[in-house]
């Protein structure tokens, strides 16, 4: 019999994920690359399925971004912890690098591309992800972590065939720890409590043979090999998952599950709100966002909330200073804790403890000259108050043309709902920079979208003396929209219309 134990920090609500379009690129041997586009579009976002390739990395369907980088796009996805261009476009050439083969150019098939079905990419990832099959894909290696977890579970049975006289083996599903577990989760902690249990019970683990642990978004109880046996029996906290050895022994399942469901092996004892103001006062507060989810559903009153709120400001204002490995490992915790407590998006303490973490986070990425900075800040912020973007859009411009901080502006202004930010200097400055930009590129797409239809009435005049003497590029993206609001003078009509436009 194999006894699993489950570990999580809290329900992860289920993915439903929108294409925009398909395109297939065709190699001369055979591969090929389906790209979908997610919804929204402003996000960037794609699945990527390789086919053909003679690799192990064949029907993978794997999440990434597509990046402008000035002279073509790139198409990034995670592997081995890092990023990794699968696809890159320049110049109207695509060629794709696979993961251990050479690189490979690929084309545009209209053929391919009209039999292809963008929802069969969507459904192989999503099932990819279920199966551990991505994960593995994206982490980076942990030998140090895995062997030093590894002999500390060898002790921990050696001991629990002392205590009870059962040889079991103990073993990690290490594709279900991900980077951020690995890097911020001691894994053996998190584990421990199974063998513990076990140890005090030996007559309910006499016939396990194996004892897992891995870590997930749900904590279950199921009987069976395989997820397709008996729907499962959910309940929240750490909890376990026993599953049989063979056909020979199903029939005796049912009592050892009911056994272990009963018995206090496995089981964790319910909390108090008394147990987290204990909690509170001693200021352990990982240890009450641990044990608030074992307060019963009906006791969770406004104190509990309250607790849960105190606990996780603290956890994310003490925070140690951003770490050079992850300069955002303090903004993924504030993530990590408001998808598990929804109700703290709306507590004023928290999200000001959140958005300040997430600029020092910024700040220290920008620092180590990270290529990835504004996209994982945005990620990571998407709860960030109006000014808070604003003064991260404001950071990024200090050190770098200011139209690589257009996406952040343009998050600020809040599809025209702030107003104030519109009027902000710096956001103008970006927005007239990102207008010399060519009219493809994803930031000139944004400044058009403040400008034009966000902050007219705060832009329109600054909008309209740069016209005088623009570039190609600028007048662009500018002609169109400022003839359609009746915004241009004869001249520059004239100009517009010597341009083509």
């Amino acid at each position: 019999m194999v006894l699993l134990l489950l570990w999580a920090q809290g329900a992860v609500a289920a993915e439903s994920l929108e294409s925009l379009g398909l395109k297939v690129y065709r190699g001369t041997d055979g591969q090929s690359i389906e790209v979908v586009t997610l919804a929204p579009r402003e996000a960037s976002e794609v699945v990527l399925r390789l086919q053909g390739t003679d690799s192990e990395q064949d029907g993978l369907s794997v999440r990434g971004k597509a990046r402008d980088t000035g002279r073509g796009v790139d198409y990034v996805v995670r592997h081995r912890g890092a990023d990794w261009v699968l696809l890159s476009q320049r110049a109207g050439d695509y060629e794709a690098f696979v993961p251990g083969k050479p690189s490979f150019r690929v084309k545009f098939s209209q053929d391919a591309t009209g039999k292809a079905s963008a929802s069969e990419v969507l459904s192989a990832h999503l099932l990819q992800r279920e199966s551990g099959r991505i994960a593995a894909f994206e982490k980076k290696a942990w030998p140090h972590l895995e062997k030093k977890y590894t002999a500390r579970a060898a002790e921990a049975m050696a001991a629990l065939r002392k205590a009870c006289g059962t040889s079991p083996t103990f073993t990690f599903d290490w594709k279900t720890f991900d980077d951020a577990a690995m890097a911020e989760l001691d894994v053996w902690a998190a584990c421990a409590p199974l063998a513990t249990r076990a140890r005090a019970r030996c007559a309910a683990v006499k016939d396990v043979t194996v004892l897992t642990c891995r870590f997930g978004p749900a904590l279950a109880f199921e009987r069976g090999p395989t997820r397709s046996s008996s729907p499962p029996l959910k309940g929240r906290g750490r909890g376990a998952r026993v599953s049989g050895r063979e056909a020979q022994v199903k029939r005796r399942l049912p009592m050892v599950l009911t056994y272990l469901l009963a018995a206090p092996v496995l089981a964790r004892p319910a909390a108090t709100l008394e147990d987290l103001r204990a909690l509170a006062v001693q200021k352990s507060w990982a240890e009450l966002l641990e044990r608030a989810e074992d307060v019963p559903p009906t006791s969770r009153t406004d104190t509990w909330r309250a607790l849960v709120t105190e606990a996780a400001t603290a956890e994310v204002e003490s925070a140690m200073a951003p770490d050079d490995k992850d300069p955002f490992a303090t903004a993924r915790k504030a993530r990590t804790l408001g998808q598990r407590y929804a109700f703290l998006a709306k507590a004023p303490s928290f999200s000001s403890a959140r958005d300040a973490r997430g600029l020092k986070d910024l700040e220290r990425c920008l620092a180590l000259e990270r290529s990835d900075c504004i996209d994982t800040y945005r990620e990571l912020t998407g709860d960030a108050s109006a000014e808070s973007t604003l003064q991260a859009a404001r950071l990024v411009k200090r050190g770098h043309f200011a139209y690589v901080a257009m996406p952040l502006f343009a998050s600020a202004v809040r599809g025209g709902k702030e107003a104030g930010a519109c009027k902000d200097e710096a956001l103008a400055e970006a927005v007239l920079a990102a207008l010399d930009l060519p009219a493809t590129d994803s930031r000139a797409g944004d400044a058009r979208k403040v400008a034009f239809e966000w902050c007219w009435s705060a832009l329109g005049a600054r909008l309209k003396s740069a016209t005088v003497g623009a570039s190609s590029y600028f007048l662009a993206n500018t002609c169109q929209p400022m003839r359609a609001r009746k915004a241009l003078t004869e001249l520059q009509d004239d100009l517009c219309k010597d341009e083509g436009l």
